[in-house]
């Protein structure tokens, strides 16, 4: 009886943290979507009163939003971080786009851990940027470090262990 009370308790423990974990990424999503909504409304033709908005503006106004909001959730925050910084680094705007990135990078490993998916997939973007910035040293850095630690992800992260074995050569 005791065996079965105790496998009972552990069992609804282990629920309990699922359901915590799913409810975290189900508020990280959100907060995300929300942001990019209220983002992209900026250029809806009835607040931009015909005039049409340029893409730089745009992410520029989530560049500076990100400044100051999601600091309550700093899971979603990075997650912007790289996205905004890798809209910047295709734009070919690469100052902001470092800015952001690196802002990003040290995020993912507060929240996420040195070594984690989170902070490999910021290290591909960085790499991809030092390369369109010429720096090929600074990105074969970049993405040999991300590839180490997609390396050690085993299945779960063989694709991008690929695609960052490509980006090293």
């Amino acid at each position: 009886l005791a065996l079965a009370l105790v496998a009972g308790l552990a069992a609804l423990g282990y629920a309990l943290v699922q359901s915590r974990a799913r409810l975290a990424e189900a508020r990280r999503a959100e907060a995300i979507q929300r942001f990019l909504v209220e983002l992209f409304a900026e250029v809806d033709p009835e607040r931009a009163l015909g005039r049409e908005v340029p893409l730089r503006e745009v992410v520029d106004r989530g560049a500076a939003r990100l400044a100051t909001e999601l600091g309550d959730q700093p899971r979603a925050r990075e997650e912007l971080l790289l996205t905004l910084g890798t809209v910047y680094r295709r734009l070919a705007l690469y100052e902001p786009a470092e800015e952001l990135l690196t802002e990003a990078l040290a995020l993912a490993r507060v929240e996420f851990g040195e070594r984690s998916p989170e902070a490999g997939r910021v290290l591909v973007a960085l790499g991809d940027l030092h390369y369109w910035r010429d720096d090929y040293e600074r990105a074969l850095a970049r993405h040999r470090a991300a590839l180490e630690i997609f390396a050690a992800g085993g299945l779960a992260l063989r694709g991008e262990a690929a695609s960052a074995r490509f980006n090293v050569g």
